[in-house]
């Protein structure tokens, strides 16, 4: 549903959350349950270390870094409407994808989300987009956000290639396998 949101629009664009986990505070009275044994030399005693943010590889993580977005984009949709729309049905864990009819309304957008994200200590990078304007980094988005058009002429996108320029998607499947094995079997 998320690529058929993206592709509804003529304008696009996709970017990412920097370090989302790590942006993520955990209460103080439950980081007793995420800790991490550590010695640096085999003979020096084991210390305990209690990890202050989401921890990347839990199986909580996602839902928790998702649902602090949504939070926050709830908190924010007066203020915000169309980036708390785009946070609510157009993201995947820290891939965000959005657009608009019109450059103004892109560009409209692009600001929305960098401000109102900002507001909860999280960047966007990894710009992509098939309006090269977008990407033109201006004085208050400079500060906030890294641009990149991308050295390579696709991106990934929820695990299809897309490419900006010709504005296609595409995606690789491995051949079937030649021999005939017991696994096949």
């Amino acid at each position: 549903a998320i690529l058929l949101n993206f592709r509804r629009h003529r304008l696009v664009f996709s970017c990412d959350i920097v370090k989302m986990f790590r942006q993520i505070w955990v209460e103080p009275n439950d980081r007793k349950f995420q800790q991490i044994a550590w010695r640096s030399e085999p003979n020096e005693p084991v210390q305990l270390y209690e990890l202050n943010t989401i921890t990347y590889g839990l199986r909580s993580s996602p839902y928790l870094a998702q649902r602090v977005i949504r939070q926050h984009a709830l908190n924010y949709q007066h203020e915000y409407p169309a980036a708390s729309y785009v946070l609510l049905n157009n993201t995947y864990v820290d891939d965000i994808v959005g657009g608009g009819e019109t450059p103004e309304d892109l560009i409209t957008l692009k600001q929305q989300l960098i401000m109102l994200l900002e507001k909860g200590g999280f960047q966007l990078s990894k710009w992509s987009t098939n309006y090269p304007p977008l990407l033109e980094p201006d004085e208050q988005s400079l500060k906030q956000v890294t641009l990149c058009s991308g050295d390579t002429p696709t991106t990934k996108i929820l695990g299809m290639k897309w490419d900006p320029a010709t504005d296609t998607f595409s995606y690789e499947a491995a051949p079937p396998p030649t021999g005939l094995t017991k696994r096949l079997i």
